[in-house]
């Protein structure tokens, strides 16, 4: 499994705005500060404001600020809403691939949700506050 470039992107900006909470961060800083394009994280923090994770705040002194609420969510809750809930592999056909030959003798899904059931149970067990060094300050 490999995650997306933008839920890489998602939880650095979150990591970055946890760390620098209550003020509010610009796209601009968080851009610098990790060397990424301020036109993909325009987008990436566009997309963290629709599902309700972070907020904008225009005007001077605006910028982007991290919601009380995704303090209580696991980051598991966090990696749902980023990646949705879909599965590794389409063995009923779709958009990727045709209907697989082999599934009415296949265990191979039923292994993968398994083993998806527990990486989620694990991510479940941290907050963003354990992501972090405890006392951890941005430089």
């Amino acid at each position: 499994m490999q995650l997306t470039l933008h839920t890489d992107y998602s939880f650095r900006v979150l990591l970055y705005l946890y760390l620098n909470r209550p003020h509010p961060a610009t796209v601009g800083d968080i851009s610098e500060y990790f060397g990424i394009s301020r036109h993909h994280l325009l987008k990436v923090v566009n997309n963290l404001a629709h599902i309700g994770l972070v907020e904008t705040i225009r005007g001077k002194g605006g910028g982007v600020r991290l919601l009380d609420r995704v303090l209580q969510m696991s980051a598991g809750e966090i990696l749902r809403q980023l990646e949705g809930n879909r599965p590794l592999i389409d063995c009923h056909g779709g958009e990727r691939a045709p209907k697989c030959a082999v599934l009415p003798v296949c265990l191979f899904n039923t292994v993968l949700n398994t083993a998806m059931k527990r990486f989620f149970d694990e991510l479940d067990g941290y907050h963003l506050e354990d992501l972090v060094v405890k006392g951890a300050t941005l430089k």
